[in-house]
C-alpha cells in the first residue's frame, strides 16, 4: 500500500468533514441529536487504515501504561490482628 501524502490525508478529512457538516445542517437539530448517538458511527472507520493504525497505536499506548503502572504500584501490606 503507498503512503498518502499530509496533503492528501488533509484532503481526504476536509472532505469527510464538509460531509458531516452538511449532514448536519441538512437535518437541522435532528441531525445534531443523532450525532451524539454513538451506535450511529459503529463500523464508520472499518475500513480506513488510517484509523485502524490509530487505533493500534492507542492499544499499544494503553498496554504500556498498564505495564508501567503495574510495575510502579505496590500492592499494600495485608495484616491481619
Amino acid at each position: 500500500m503507498a503512503a498518502k501524502s499530509i496533503e492528501e490525508r488533509v484532503r481526504s478529512l476536509e472532505l469527510r468533514l464538509e460531509t458531516l457538516i452538511e449532514l448536519l445542517a441538512k437535518d437541522g437539530m435532528k441531525g445534531a441529536s443523532s450525532a451524539r448517538n454513538w451506535r450511529r458511527w459503529i463500523g464508520a472507520f472499518t475500513d480506513d487504515p488510517d484509523a485502524q493504525q490509530a487505533f493500534r497505536r492507542a492499544m499499544k499506548l494503553r498496554q504500556a501504561n498498564r505495564q508501567h503502572v503495574r510495575q510502579h504500584t505496590t500492592k499494600p501490606s495485608s495484616s491481619k490482628s
